[in-house]
């Protein structure tokens, strides 16, 4: 709604001044500030003075209005020919010589609304409005009346008086421009010092995010260091600790002849304890190490979890307290598939969570359960009912270095290395570790692994072509003619000799055995006694010896009279032992040990020396690739870590001599290395052994190895076999 407070008409010059002065009164009535009443005395003006320039008459109408809010608004019409050039005003793009429309623009910009309609048959009709400050309701009737009063007891003044405030209201706005140009300036000069304080800001930024940077380079590089050094070091305790362990082993082993006194025993034993708890705390220091490095090596595989609990639970049963009644309980959930993941690793993180619940657990049980907990995913758990662990504490365990406080824990001492390294091989290998327990009651920590862990795939596929294999010994092999009649059960000496490296040949009949004969060099012939009674006279010579097995009593089988023919029932143990005696008549065993260490070397010849092979030691990598060009040996055991050549230059330098390259070399070193390491080699060690490995295992696994070779099985006990 609008209320109309005045009405002005534009005839004289003197309308035009009277126009601003009551635009400026009313504007001062309605509560605007000094400035804005300027504001809307000079658009007021300007328009009027448009009116009376260009119309020569016009009406100026002064009122308050609601719509669309609560504003002063003045009405200004002219009876004139319009504006023709209004679009151009409006828009910016008039140049105007003679100041016209100039009046137009400012008091557009003077004002929050402002509107104009012209045309040559109505003139011109400009609307004016300013928002009315602090009120919102609107003006009651006898509001207008009070407004319109005042304004009728004003007397406008003369227009030398409003020259006077005209001018006074431009010093004002002289003033206030000149306050807002000095405000502009500090604002500059402080925007020019808080840019360069800015400029300052960012170099001392980019010069800090540079320090940063060299010094997680320098973090890095030192963890490089930490992770390098620990992994020389341990490498570097274990041989002489290694050589500990076996000199211990080799002084017990003598103990049964009453050699040592018990004192001495004791003392013997108390060194080998100590020296096997620190082999234990430098093997976790290097596992640490190498996964901070990243270099941890993942041999994937097919894992049997019944297998590996039977592992553990021989491992475990002997360590079992008599004067702590624990039980050791393995569960597996029949429902458990073929698992596709690395076995060592997942025995070393249960090792790591059944050691610890045996050492922290006084009575009760220890169960160690595998359970299917999805399609995916595997759970191992441990659980025991030892002292627990507090809420607090559960993660303190899994950092490094950190054991807790207690009776149990100063009485079970460690490096604090197991859980945190358990974790980490379980991430490793695509799984997480949890443990939930309760101080009074016991723990139980919990490894879940996929069933099939995928990023191993490629580890696998890699390694495929690195695995250790079975090699043509350095010798053509010693031929085997083995006849059998057509009805011989499977467990006939061609059968006997699938894991021997002898040449079998199969014969039916004798006769096809007497052609084979004068082909082949110096033989060793297995007959079936069914054969053998008819043709013994003949058959028999002295380059070629014959072993006689049979399936019939050993009644008929002494009938034979022939001292050059060994007759004895059917038994595989006899006939390898028979068969291997026999070849050791025809080929001499000879070993050639490569490595710097005296006492290595010592260890090894212990372990070889009750077998039938000829032994030889060379002290470097020169030495032993002329010994082995010289003595041609059978087999040849390599050290990796020697001063002048390393294990892999002296493997390269025998496989590219064509002299050695049909050498078999078992490589037998501290260094852990895994055959995906001799790939770039042109030739492969037919097995790998560690120096750490426990007398009785050592001895099975050089056992096999040298059967591998081509040599004579031994079992390392000073009797052969197989």
């Amino acid at each position: 709604m609008e209320r109309i407070l005045l009405t002005v008409s534009i005839s004289y010059e003197q309308d035009v001044v009277l126009c601003r002065q009551r635009a400026r009164q009313i504007a001062a009535l309605l509560g605007f500030e000094l400035q804005e009443q300027t504001r809307v005395a000079t658009a007021v003006s300007e328009i009027a003075r448009n009116a009376f320039r260009y119309a020569v008459s016009g009406k100026a109408t002064f009122s308050v209005t609601d719509s669309p809010t609560l504003s002063f608004q003045i009405r200004i019409q002219d009876r004139g020919k319009g504006i023709q050039n209004l679009d151009e005003i409006l828009t910016g793009r008039h140049e105007s010589k003679n100041g016209m429309g100039l009046g137009i623009s400012g008091s557009r910009r003077l004002m929050d609304s402002f509107s104009i309609e012209s045309s040559p048959d109505t003139g011109t009709l400009v609307v004016l409005r300013k928002n009315i400050p602090f009120r919102k309701e609107q003006f009651r009737p006898d509001e207008i009346a009070l407004l319109a009063g005042e304004l009728a007891k004003t007397i406008p003044n003369d227009a030398f008086s409003e020259l006077r405030q005209q001018n006074a209201e431009l010093a004002q706005a002289m003033r206030i421009l000149q306050e807002r140009e000095e405000e502009l300036t500090t604002q500059r000069n402080s925007l020019h010092i808080l840019n360069e304080e800015l400029a300052n800001t960012n170099r001392g930024v980019v010069a800090l995010n540079k320090e940063l940077e060299e010094r997680a380079e320098a973090i890095k590089y030192a963890g490089e260091i930490k992770s390098r050094f620990l992994s020389h070091m341990t490498h570097e305790f274990r041989t002489p600790l290694n050589s500990i362990l076996s000199l211990t082993r080799i002084l017990l082993s003598t103990c049964d002849s009453d050699e040592l006194s018990l004192e001495r025993q004791k003392q013997i034993m108390f060194v080998r304890k100590s020296a096997e708890q620190l082999s234990e705390m430098i093997n976790d220091m290097l596992d640490t190490a190498k996964l901070e490095a990243g270099r941890v090596e993942v041999q994937p595989g097919d894992v049997e979890v019944a297998e590996l609990f039977g592992s553990l639970r021989a491992m475990f049963r002997p360590l079992l307290r008599p004067e702590h009644p624990v039980e050791l309980i393995f569960e597996i959930d029949e429902s458990i598939p073929l698992l596709y993941s690395d076995e060592g690793k997942i025995a070393q993180i249960l090792r790591n969570f059944i050691s610890n619940a045996l050492k922290f657990t006084v009575e009760g049980e220890v169960r160690v359960k595998a359970r299917l907990a999805s399609d995916d995913f595997v759970e191992f758990s441990v659980i025991d009912t030892g002292i627990g662990i507090s809420l607090k504490d559960q993660d303190r365990i899994f950092q490094e270095f950190t054991q807790l406080d207690g009776p149990m824990q100063r009485l079970s001492k460690g490096t604090g290395l197991g859980l945190p390294l358990a974790r980490r091989l379980s991430e490793l290998l695509g799984g997480q570790v949890s443990v939930q327990s309760e101080p009074g009651v016991g723990s139980t920590f919990a490894v879940l692994l996929p069933v099939r862990c995928s990023q191993l795939l490629s580890v696998a596929e890699r390694q495929v072509s690195g695995g250790v294999s079975r090699p043509t010994p350095n010798s053509q092999p010693v031929n085997s003619f083995v006849t059998t009649p057509h009805n011989m059960p499977d467990s006939t000496p061609a059968s006997y000799m699938d894991k021997e490296t002898f040449q079998s040949i199969a014969s039916r009949s004798l006769a096809r055995a007497r052609l084979a004969f004068q082909n082949l060099s110096k033989s060793a012939s297995a007959l079936d006694t069914a054969f053998s009674l008819n043709v013994e006279p003949g058959l028999s010579t002295e380059s070629t010896p014959i072993i006689v097995i049979s399936l019939m009593s050993g009644e008929r089988t002494e009938r034979s009279s022939d001292t050059r023919l060994s007759i004895k029932p059917n038994d595989q143990i006899w006939f390898l032992k028979k068969l291997h005696d026999i070849v050791g008549e025809i080929r001499p065993n000879r070993v050639l040990i490569i490595d710097d260490d005296e006492i290595s070397r010592y260890i090894l010849v212990d372990l070889l020396k009750d077998s039938s092979c000829t032994i030889l030691e060379a002290k470097g990598g020169k030495e032993g690739l002329q010994r082995a060009s010289e003595d041609q040996p059978q087999v040849i055991f390599l050290d990796l870590r020697m001063p002048d050549m390393s294990g892999f230059e002296v493997l390269a330098a025998l496989k590219n001599n064509p002299d050695t390259k049909d050498i078999p070399v078992i490589v037998n070193s501290s260094v852990r290395v895994a055959p995906a390491d001799f790939v770039a080699l042109e030739g492969q060690p037919i097995a790998i052994l560690s120096k750490e490995l426990p007398q009785d295992m050592a001895a099975e696994r050089i056992q096999e190895a040298l059967r591998h070779a081509g040599l004579i099985g031994l079992d390392l006990t000073g009797e052969q076999g197989i």
